[in-house]
């Protein structure tokens, strides 16, 4: 082997391996980027996760309120239509026996 052969193959072995630290030198630019976005992405979660609960809790309270107002509502409903309700029930009565009382009358 001559000494320019062995020239080459060095500067080829140097070439290589400044090829090699670049292509690492980039993986690990690259984890380090996936490991802010994943811990981005998780910060985001959470953050998200605990705006949710927030609207859950919202969302609960609002129910609560909700059925609270629907009773009272059924409530006084009742109590203000109950007497209408047992008046027209007697006028329908009324009305059902003064039929009758004219049918059998015209027949």
């Amino acid at each position: 082997m001559s000494n320019t052969d062995f020239v080459d193959i060095m500067a080829q072995l140097e070439a290589k391996e400044k090829e090699l630290q670049e292509k690492e030198e980039e993986a690990m630019r690259e984890a380090y980027e996936h490991i802010e976005l994943t811990e981005a992405n998780q910060a985001q979660a959470e953050a998200r996760k605990k705006e949710l609960q927030a609207l859950l809790a919202n969302l609960q309270e609002f129910d609560s309120e909700f059925d609270e107002l629907d009773k009272e509502l059924d409530d006084k409903l009742s109590t203000m239509l109950l007497p209408d309700i047992e008046g027209l029930e007697g006028n329908v009565d009324e009305e059902v026996a003064r039929s009758e009382q004219l049918l059998t009358a015209s027949l």
